[in-house]
């Protein structure tokens, strides 16, 4: 038992320090990355077996192997479960990774003191300080080196993570979701649709006299415009599962799942409501106008390309009446929703 679990300890540290960048191989982390905790847990169970059989004073074989075989998988278990925790990404989830595994082992402990207890198994003499016992105490160093090094990196190494994927899928201007995340998001919607048959609208949203802002105002002036009503947005449709996301420049997209088309004409009519409204920056009231081009999947596109190239066509079938409205592609017979008949200066 004390060599499996200073040989399981080395492996855990050798493991631990081998998945870290600067490591001087840079091979097969991903799969080492998944035998670290096992070798934790096989290190600390045989710790904890080896400490509570001499405290007992029973031989290591005075019991069945049913026992000890639960027991080592509840460990590993608790390991896998702290690692999990920290994916979670939460705050000060790399305590309570440390707790989960405290507990897992806390648990353990009583349970296999009880069962030991209630073993009938006889007494045996233990053998006191000796080599067996110095080994058992520098794996316990070990095991602890490489838990505590490893969890410190992997929670660092996946808030590195975390951050640098919200740099690349959000908008810096507006907090939406990007292009990128946008690809992502269509990419899942499709695969949904197709497995469950649900439907869901394809909306892009283009800002009507927004030139005219730049032009006369300057273009911060039109940056807040832009980071207002994409705050709008985000308020309005952050409890509805809806993507909204910056295409860039002043077109912006949303990609909503709906049962009736009536469902996406009110949501498009709420998108227009939020742009065309006033909007205060600096003390000065600005208006903007909007069109907004709609598709359907499946019946205007099974693709990302196809649907908003759809919904981009309906959007400037609109802009060519000169006024602010909602148009549906329709299967190619373009249907205008309202248009407000206001000249848009586009």
């Amino acid at each position: 038992m004390e060599v499996i679990s200073f040989v399981s300890a080395c492996l855990a540290l050798l493991a631990a320090l081998y998945k870290r960048d600067n490591a001087a191989f840079g091979f097969g982390r991903s799969a080492i990355k998944a035998f670290i905790p096992f070798f934790m847990a096989t290190s600390i169970w045989s710790i904890h077996y080896i400490v509570l059989f001499r405290t007992m004073g029973l031989a290591y074989d005075a019991i069945g192997l049913f026992g000890p075989v639960i027991s080592y998988l509840f460990i590993v278990l608790g390991f896998y479960c702290a690692l999990k925790v920290i994916d979670l990404g939460f705050s000060f989830s790399n305590y309570l990774s440390g707790a989960i595994i405290g507990s897992f082992i806390a648990i353990d402990h009583v349970v296999d003191k009880y069962v030991l207890a209630h073993s009938g198994a006889g007494r045996a003499v233990g053998d006191g300080l000796s080599v067996g016992s110095l080994v058992l105490v520098l794996s316990f160093v070990m095991l602890w080196s490489a838990i505590v090094g490893y969890l410190t990196d992997y929670f660092k190494n996946h808030e590195m993570i975390s951050h640098l994927k919200t740099i690349a899928y959000t908008d810096n201007l507006t907090n939406l979701g990007n292009r990128n995340a946008l690809n992502e998001r269509f990419g899942e919607m499709l695969a949904h649709s197709e497995r469950t048959n649900k439907n869901f609208a394809c909306m892009i949203i283009d800002l009507n006299k927004f030139k005219d802002i730049n032009d006369t105002y300057g273009h911060l002036m039109g940056d807040e415009i832009l980071a207002i009503i994409g705050a709008k947005f985000k308020e309005r449709f952050k409890n509805t599962g809806y993507f909204v996301g910056r295409l860039g420049g002043d077109e912006f997209v949303v990609l909503a799942d709906y049962q009736q088309v009536l469902e996406i004409e009110s949501v498009a009519e709420t998108l227009y409501r939020l742009v065309v409204e006033a909007h205060c920056v600096n003390d000065i009231v600005l208006r903007v106008g909007c069109c907004i081009g709609i598709s359907l999947f499946p019946q205007d596109g099974a693709t990302q390309k196809m649907l908003m190239a759809h919904a981009d066509f309906s959007l400037y079938e609109m802009k060519k009446t000169r006024c602010d409205g909602i148009c549906f592609y329709n299967g190619g017979h373009v249907r205008n929703v309202f248009s407000a008949g206001a000249p848009a200066l586009v």
